[in-house]
């Protein structure tokens, strides 16, 4: 029972963390050469917060999430397409 509990612990502290690591991506300070966002300094603190396991974890559901929200748009625009098509 208290294994269940630690692996419940891990998932939703990798899940916040992805979360903190979304908002801050948002977060832009431009500078003339190269801008800095704030998703640097949220990789930065939680590998230092939660450790570099659990932090490489929540990095990786973070993109996870973002290469499926693409995949989800090109397979709508790829319906509509062929959707279009059929419908002439």
């Amino acid at each position: 029972m208290n294994g269940n509990k630690s692996n419940l612990r891990h998932i939703v502290i990798c899940a916040m963390f992805a979360a903190i690591t979304a908002v801050l991506a948002q977060i832009e300070i431009p500078l003339p050469l190269v801008p800095i966002s704030g998703q640097t300094l949220a990789v930065g603190l939680t590998a230092t917060i939660i450790g570099s396991k659990l932090g490489a974890i929540a990095m990786f559901c973070l993109n996870i999430k973002e290469q499926h929200k693409k995949f989800l748009h090109t397979f709508a625009l790829q319906f509509f397409i062929e959707y279009g098509k059929n419908n002439k």
